[in-house]
């Protein structure tokens, strides 16, 4: 098996039952072998291995024009914790602004809640106590959200995560995801990853990351591999993952959107009062 690199050259792939990591003159690489397990339970994401290229200090080896290979998810998320722990972005309005562009609202005609708990930065009981995403829920975000909604690609890319095959926790086994994501603190990627239920990740030029949590279901034509464009169908809105879904309830259904630059929170740091306006700068549609 050869595996493309970056650059459009056919490099071989080395497999094996252990971690590979070397530097001969070059950047090293991550390579991820076999089928991973993205959550601490039930939960599997299986589908095509690729090598993730990474510079020094956990950066993407590639310009940020340029896409990057098909990532594991495991690698993905395993980079989502060192980011965390690492120094904090230059997270302007500006740089922010700039790095998103303007976005396809991921529900049409939806803009940013304007709750503050519906917001990145509202307080948690896990996830080292910090809410990382945007919620959409009916009647707080302009139009009827419910079970079956579509939920939008935000922007063009390459569908990196896509749950197909998902199975709803039962009310144990999210009540043990929810304490080891409690004990997890600031490294809580994996440990979280439960809860967020039935998702689909989207990777972007630029360096950017969209993820899409709680569907009730993935679209037909979506895949780990499919190439979307901005308001793509990627599935539809569900309680996947809560207190509600694992109980068999259709309450609290909602949309949970989370954005990345680079592998780090893109609306960290920012004030809460220039983070509302933000928001609605690049996620409402024109």
């Amino acid at each position: 098996m050869t595996m493309p690199s970056t650059f459009g050259t056919a490099r071989p792939s080395r497999r094996g039952g252990g971690r590979h990591a070397r530097a001969r003159g070059r950047r090293p690489w991550l390579l991820i072998a076999g089928t991973l397990a993205v959550l601490t339970g039930s939960l599997l994401v299986a589908g095509p291995i690729f090598s993730l290229p990474l510079g020094p200090v956990g950066e993407p080896a590639v310009p940020p024009d340029v896409p990057l290979p098909l990532p594991a998810m495991a690698a993905v998320l395993d980079l989502l914790t060192q980011r965390a722990a690492g120094p904090p972005a230059p997270a302007t309005r500006d740089w922010i602004r700039d790095r998103l562009g303007a976005l396809t609202p991921p529900i049409a005609g939806s803009t940013p809640s304007g709750f503050a708990g519906h917001l990145p930065g509202a307080p948690r009981t896990y996830r080292g106590g910090t809410h990382l995403g945007l919620d959409y829920y009916a009647g707080s975000c302009g139009v009827d959200v419910r079970v079956g909604t579509r939920v939008l690609a935000v922007a063009a890319g390459t569908v990196i995560r896509a749950d197909t095959g998902y199975v709803e926790l039962t009310p144990a086994q999210r009540a043990a995801a929810l304490d080891a994501a409690k004990a997890a603190g600031d490294s809580a990627p994996r440990a979280v990853d439960p809860l967020h239920g039935r998702q689909v990740w989207v990777l972007h030029a630029g360096g950017v990351i969209s993820r899409y949590s709680h569907l009730s279901s993935v679209a037909a034509d979506i895949t780990a591999g499919s190439r979307v464009e901005a308001g793509h169908v990627l599935g539809a809105v569900g309680n996947s993952g809560t207190n509600e879904g694992a109980c068999g309830s259709t309450l609290d259904a909602h949309l949970h959107l989370e954005l990345y630059i680079d592998y780090r929170p893109a609306f960290g740091g920012i004030p809460s009062a220039v983070l509302w306006p933000l928001l609605r700068e690049v996620l409402s549609t024109p």
